[in-house]
């Protein structure tokens, strides 16, 4: 390259963006994409969509090297203009290569520290921390060093150098998922179903916590709990898997399968257009990948991708209520989790993706297309209470002013998570009434409400504050917003026993938590967070003998349980013991 090409005006930040770029995806594929394979799980199906798994990945990292490129080896190319080295080309090429690990670090750090609190900070993590950026520095050295032989290496080497990197990481990225082989499909048992029976109600009910359940029973301020608890079976789900993701555990729930078998990790999915297969993204804070995760995060509405919930396919089991289904029992479902699309799940479906829920928080809009609704011909009615918001309970029912500023020590809207969450629970709800009204035969009528959980998450420190003794909210907000968990309960109280009423004949009633709730002081989001002991588990109904001793119960249980109470044979694949066995 010449003398007069290499300092042409631009030059400089575009060579500093072109080997930030190349540099990017090489060192990404290589050291990065082992981890970031891993804890995406990439739902491939054919053999070639590695293939697309390994190009995006490739324009992922080229991406992120390519920012970190033009602002890392900007100030550097500029400094170049006035004491212009040799070969500009030569000198950005490995100036990229030794800079990137660091700023990737810095990056790391400051994802790290933007977000207060302890499980955010990069003191949790001085393994990590402190083994990538004395790599890191080490790394510059010997790009120093090699640098320092003027005409050792030219730049048309270092780009051959970096394009076989990329290449062999490429190569490499099959083997580093978890299944290490194309994803299968398990077939819908084929079990009889043994005799008819009465209907049953079964309600997913997010983050249902016996910490706040327990003291509501105990005053009589849930006649419709009341009832269920007293004439049932009680017991506590014992939630695994921290941080105690939703998805996973209701993943178990649904299909009596454990998360190996599932392959449901993660609670955030991103659905990217055919044929990039749909994959999962890790939530958990980590310094080793943090900065990959934010880029990915960005850039997903720039390039036709959808973020939501794990679809139906990414779930590797087969919930209950097509095992049901495929037995001949006329089952309608709305909402439950892994139900988009909807094609062909029961005889009525609703799926998950319908309605706008508390992902729209990060920007997850409702899913619009064929598919959110089952059958095809009624699916306009099915959606018709996800298209008002004409709620029969507001926000005035739960806090004396929602019009007021968030609370100080609230890092989300608590009056956004309390609105989204009463919408689209009041949606499911008109949705689960109307189809029992239009088909009082329905023998199945299954459930999601998530809106416990959010609020929970939202309120905790309100309605506990003497667990936050270190930064207690203040006490007008306690005495203001310490009841509204309270009240979410009563509302869903009173809804449940209008739903039963629906019922032809008195049902079977299973309602069921994914996990418990308690402080944290780790979570820097939320002051309530999910807890592995205190989960609600009841059954009751005509079917369901008492006892009065509460019950240890499994994930695995509860789809044994279901298919006991629809006279349907259970699986032999399925582990776990229905707990009309378990007394």
């Amino acid at each position: 390259m010449s003398e007069d090409r290499a300092l042409a005006p631009g030059s400089p930040a575009r060579l500093a963006l072109v080997w930030g770029s190349l540099w990017g995806a090489a060192l990404g594929l290589v050291f990065l994409g082992p981890a970031v394979t891993a804890t995406r799980h990439f739902d491939v199906e054919i053999w070639w969509q590695w293939g697309v798994v390994a190009a995006y990945l490739a324009l992922l990292f080229a991406l992120l090297g390519g920012v970190l490129g033009l602002f890392g080896c900007l100030p550097l190319a500029l400094w170049f203009r006035i004491r212009p080295p040799r070969d500009l080309d030569r000198a950005l090429a490995l100036g990229a290569l030794g800079i990137l690990p660091i700023l990737y670090c810095a990056v790391g750090w400051v994802c790290q520290e933007a977000t207060p609190g302890p499980k955010n900070t990069i003191s949790r993590y001085p393994a990590d921390a402190h083994a990538m950026v004395l790599t890191s520095i080490a790394w510059a050295g010997v790009v120093g060093f090699v640098g320092s032989w003027r005409h050792a290496v030219s730049s048309r080497a270092i780009a051959r150098a970096a394009v076989l990197a990329m290449v062999l990481g490429a190569a490499a990225i099959p083997f580093h998922g978890v299944r290490g082989e194309i994803a299968s499909r398990p077939a819908v048992p084929a079990v009889p179903r043994r005799l008819k029976t009465r209907p049953l109600l079964f309600v997913g009910l997010d983050g249902a916590s016996w910490k706040t359940l327990r003291p509501l029973l105990d005053r009589g301020a849930l006649p419709t709990f009341a009832a269920l608890a007293e004439r049932g079976i009680r017991g506590e789900v014992a939630a695994i898997w921290p941080p105690f993701w939703s998805a996973a555990a209701w993943a178990a729930i649904v299909s009596g399968k454990d998360r190996e078998e599932t392959q449901i990790y993660e609670d955030l999915a991103e659905h990217p257009p055919w044929p990039m297969p749909e994959f999962q993204i890790n939530l958990t804070s980590s310094f080793e990948l943090d900065p990959v995760t934010v880029t990915e995060l960005i850039a997903s509405g720039f390039c036709g991708a959808r973020l939501g919930k794990p679809s139906r396919h990414a779930l590797h089991a087969v919930p209950f209520w097509e095992i049901a289904n495929h037995a001949g029992v006329n089952a309608a479902v709305v909402r439950m989790p892994f139900t988009d699309p909807a094609a062909g799940q029961a005889r009525t479906i609703i799926s998950d993706a319908a309605g706008q829920d508390e992902w729209s928080l990060i920007g997850s809009m409702p899913r619009v297309g064929p598919g959110l609704a089952w059958p095809p011909a009624r699916e306009r009615a099915l959606l018709a209470p996800f298209r008002t918001d004409a709620e029969s309970v507001t926000l005035s029912s739960f806090v004396p002013n929602p019009k007021r500023p968030k609370p100080a020590d609230a890092r989300v809207d608590s009056f956004r998570v309390l609105e989204i969450s009463l919408r689209i629970d009041q949606q499911t709800l008109r949705a689960a009434a109307a189809i029992l009204r239009d088909d009082p035969s329905v023998e199945l009528l299954a459930l999601y409400l998530g809106g416990l959980d959010e609020v929970g998450h939202a309120f905790f420190q309100y309605r506990f504050p003497n667990e936050f003794p270190a930064s207690p909210p203040a006490a007008e907000d306690v005495a203001e917003l310490g009841s509204t968990i309270d009240r979410y309960w009563q509302f869903l109280d009173g809804e449940l026993g209008r739903l039963l009423q629906g019922f032809p004949n008195s049902p079977n009633v299973i309602v069921t938590a994914d996990h418990g709730m308690e402080a944290t002081h780790e979570i820097a989001v939320w002051k309530g967070w999910h807890s592995r002991r205190g989960g609600v588990v009841i059954a009751s109904g005509p079917d369901i003998p008492r006892s009065d001793r509460s019950l240890s119960v499994s994930y695995r249980d509860i789809a044994p349980t279901v298919l006991d109470l629809l006279g349907v044979s259970s699986p032999a694949q399925l582990d776990g013991t229905s707990l009309l066995r378990a007394r």
